[in-house]
């Protein structure tokens, strides 16, 4: 067995050799018409790029496409691509412009396959980009959750139940579920040095070397990024391909530094406790994601505030506790509040600590990228707390002892790029495209 075949997901080849299941016809054409126009009630205004479908001359190409999509538990995102080269799939490096792209919200569908629909509805009908959903040759989406035999359940919308394989027969074209954040590691393959901030070059790059990515944002992400080839072995000589290997890093334990730390993680372990209704469990699991998250911003604050009730400012308090997203009314508030600004103090000490165990575990040679939604909301707004090699945040990252030196010779970067999920998606989709028509893939080892 050759190696990249070991990374092919669950879905198995068949799923993308087999001949096409020619679409079933879902909905009535009245619906049809309803849904393009109740469409352009419901979503944001759709992006669409002519040029993208023109060769120099301005002349229209006859071209086959991809969708690629960023799914939350909110809002799902989605854009069609023209069929990149199956030669050079790095040369999605830059960002393949897409020739439409709209933004749902969830809430207003009763299922994804209905936003897909509505999505093809108004590529085709109403933006006339689309000629035929027969020219889609592969549709990839990164789904927030686990997916199981390319099928997901959102956690949050249990009537939401995502399935690669019912989709396949509904529309015609192979449909993939992608982790979100195997996604991010698909994406950062893609990435130019403008779309990332270098917090330290490292002495110790090497392209073909191992990537790992860590990402706070809602929770705590970390996978890692095996090249299957280099530019020197692969097919053509910007044909490289990747393997993208999650994990559940964000879970393993939250180790306290200080005294304070120590006493945080015993009120949360309180609050867990509690929650759980188990008294016999005395030391709940009090993981990093618990700290280092969004969510981990307010876990903080709550704790400082139950600690420290003679240091609460009562209107910063309220305009917190009432937020909708609080940990993001903390960085706003942090200049000039006391709490707010120990509680990130806190966070990205943490969050330093464990950048720098990311680099421990994986020796990321090829670049340790830092994604997710709090880090570059620090480099706009407090930019001092990441770039500054004396930050709280740096100073933790390459605390580790003996190890000190070698987590200092690694390239570390802060992504600043916005389109991770789609794009990894389809770098993804491109790769599996890829895969599926290369019969002379080489047989070497990742570096």
């Amino acid at each position: 067995m050759r190696l990249v075949d070991a990374f092919i997901p669950t879905i198995g080849r068949d799923f993308l050799l087999e001949p096409s299941i020619p679409a079933r016809e879902v909905r009535g054409r009245n619906w049809r018409l309803n849904t393009c126009a109740s469409a352009r009630r419901r979503h944001w205004k759709p992006r669409w790029n002519a040029s993208a479908l023109q060769n120099g001359s301005g002349s229209a190409l006859s071209v086959e496409f991809v969708v690629a999509a960023d799914v939350g538990g909110t809002n799902s995102r989605l854009s069609l691509f023209p069929r990149p080269s199956l030669h050079s799939p790095s040369s999605l490096s830059g960002g393949l412009e897409p020739v439409a792209s709209v933004k749902y919200k969830n809430d207003d569908y009763k299922s994804f396959d209905e936003v897909v629909d509505t999505f093809l509805l108004t590529c085709s009908d109403s933006l006339r980009v689309l000629p035929s959903r027969k020219s889609i040759v592969m549709a990839c989406f990164a789904v927030a959750g686990v997916v199981r035999d390319n099928s997901i359940t959102f956690t949050n919308r249990a009537d939401w139940v995502v399935d690669g394989y019912e989709m396949r027969r509904a529309f015609g074209f192979p449909c993939v579920l992608l982790n979100d954040f195997a996604a991010n590691g698909y994406a950062v393959t893609s990435l130019q040095k403008h779309e990332y901030t270098t917090l330290q070059p490292g002495s110790n790059a090497d392209p073909h070397g191992v990537i790992a990515v860590v990402g706070a944002g809602t929770g705590l992400g970390e996978c890692f990024v095996v090249p299957f080839s280099t530019s020197q072995d692969a097919p053509s000589p910007s044909a490289r391909r990747y393997g993208v290997f999650g994990s559940e890093g964000g879970h393993v334990d939250f180790a306290p530094q200080t005294d304070l730390e120590l006493k945080m993680v015993q009120w949360m372990q309180a609050r867990l406790r509690e929650r759980l209704e188990k008294p016999e469990i005395v030391n709940p699991h009090v993981s990093v994601e618990r700290v280092v998250s969004g969510k981990g911003v307010f876990n903080v604050y709550r704790f400082l505030r139950a600690e420290f009730p003679e240091r609460v400012d009562l209107e910063c308090d309220e305009k917190i506790m009432q937020s909708s997203d609080p940990g993001a009314m903390i960085t706003r508030l942090a200049p000039a509040y006391g709490l707010a600004v120990q509680s990130l103090e806190i966070v990205l000490s943490a969050y330093g600590s464990e950048v720098g165990n990311v680099a421990l575990k994986y020796v990321p040679t090829g670049g340790l990228f830092i994604a997710g939604g709090i880090a570059p909301a620090l480099l706009r707004m407090l930019p001092d707390q990441l770039v500054n090699p004396e930050s709280r945040f740096r100073v933790a990252m390459v605390s580790k002892g003996r190890m000190r030196d070698l987590v200092q010779s690694l390239p570390v970067h802060v992504i600043t790029a916005d389109d991770l999920g789609v794009r990894g998606a389809l770098v993804y989709a491109v790769q599996l495209l890829f895969e599926r028509t290369d019969s002379k893939m080489p047989e070497k080892s990742p570096r």
